[in-house]
């Protein structure tokens, strides 16, 4: 019950519910809410829809504990007072670039949260501030360099300089990195036709005005994002908020072309299993020219994401077809065991993946170090 209170909760706070319906949530169940909310990162989101509830529905908001609330109203406040520092040091470094000539674009972060209701943009969670420039990793190194900025070291991908004593900023050459060499050369060739389109919007701040990515590159680029922490590291219902908002601030039209590139980049069955949990979650309507939601895969994607962020409530949603499922398995298991096949013992060293990197990126042609470790492929 908790956990479905917990959904209808952020339902009314992007504006999908209203009230809890027939149920008067007690003091622990708003509690387990609260907790839910701290991890999933969205007590201020959250606490929009507590205002909601207290305001419209107060016989549903008797038996909220006055210090929880409380505590709740102060963590909001924290939120919006972190979202206002992060907003200047935005703006002042769209200043800095821009006066140095050199262009960057705010994305993830503080330019999503520009795609929120205006009521939620100052109640979104911030992490740190990531900017993409389009000079490459030297030429950024050596401008940190001339400015007297510490790189606080760097990657493949990005550098970490410490500009802001409050604020983490992660500056990046590269968009995203597939470790797998062969998706890699993939995925950087599609940032590459499509860099322009990180450059081809703008964000108004309370502050200012920082160039931010257009819509729909900012939509594929969530997805993507998105995709690649639950394989590595798990994603959070604050990363399908982004992608919740993201979804209904695109451009309809570019729908089809947004499904394209998805599927090109092997993504799609994870499309559907976001489809269905942003339905779940947020009740997102249906959109009939976007992609199908698929109960099973949704479901999948939440229990192999066990153990990391969705845990707080992934055992309460029931599983489609279980029992489909395990005749299944009982099949494959009284089915005789394959014939292994007989190892061969030669064994050849290849440089396959150094050679991949090598012609994916140029950058590290000539390079006397490498941070990539060489292994051999036995065949």
């Amino acid at each position: 019950m908790t956990d479905n209170l917990f959904f209808k909760l952020i339902q009314n706070a992007v504006g999908t519910a209203d009230g809890f319906g027939p149920v008067v949530p007690s003091a622990e169940e708003w509690v387990a809410m609260y907790k839910d909310a701290q991890k999933q990162t969205l007590p201020g989101v959250c606490f929009a829809g507590v205002q909601r509830i207290c305001s419209r529905h107060p016989e549903q908001a008797v038996k909220l504990p006055t210090n929880l609330k409380m505590k709740w109203l102060g963590a909001a406040a924290s939120i919006q007072k972190r979202n206002e520092i992060m907003n200047r040091h935005c703006v002042e470094l769209q200043e800095m670039f821009d006066r140095d000539g050199i262009r960057l674009t705010t994305f993830k972060g503080q330019s999503v949260a520009a795609l929120y209701r205006e009521d939620l943009r100052g109640l979104r969670q911030a992490g740190d501030i990531d900017i993409y420039v389009e000079c490459g990793r030297e030429k950024t190194l050596e401008y940190l360099r001339k400015k007297g900025i510490d790189d606080g070291g760097w990657d493949y991908v990005h550098a970490h300089p410490e500009i802001f004593n409050e604020t983490e900023v992660e500056l990046h050459y590269r968009l995203s990195i597939s470790h797998n060499p062969f998706k890699n050369r993939k995925i950087q060739k599609f940032w590459k036709s499509h860099e322009e389109e990180f450059f081809a919007g703008k964000a108004k701040l309370p502050c200012g005005e920082i160039i931010c990515p257009s819509d729909y590159i900012h939509l594929f680029y969530l997805l993507h994002h998105a995709f690649r922490h639950l394989i590595s590291g798990g994603i959070g219902l604050r990363q399908m908020m982004d992608i919740y908002f993201a979804i209904l601030h695109r451009d309809a039209s570019q729908d089809s072309r947004l499904m394209q590139d998805v599927e090109d980049m092997g993504m799609t069955r994870f499309a559907s299993a976001t489809m269905w949990v942003l339905r779940m979650v947020f009740a997102l309507p249906k959109i009939p020219s976007l992609w199908k939601a698929d109960e099973a895969e949704g479901y999948s994607a939440l229990r192999d994401n066990g153990g990391r962020k969705f845990r707080a409530w992934r055992h309460k949603i029931p599983p489609p077809d279980i029992q489909g499922r395990k005749a299944h398995r009982n099949h494959q298991a009284q089915s005789p065991p394959a014939e292994p096949l007989r190892k061969r013992r030669t064994r050849r060293p290849v440089l396959l993946h150094l050679a991949l990197l090598l012609e994916t990126d140029s950058d590290l042609q000539g390079e006397i170090q490498i941070n990539y470790v060489l292994f051999e492929i036995k065949v």
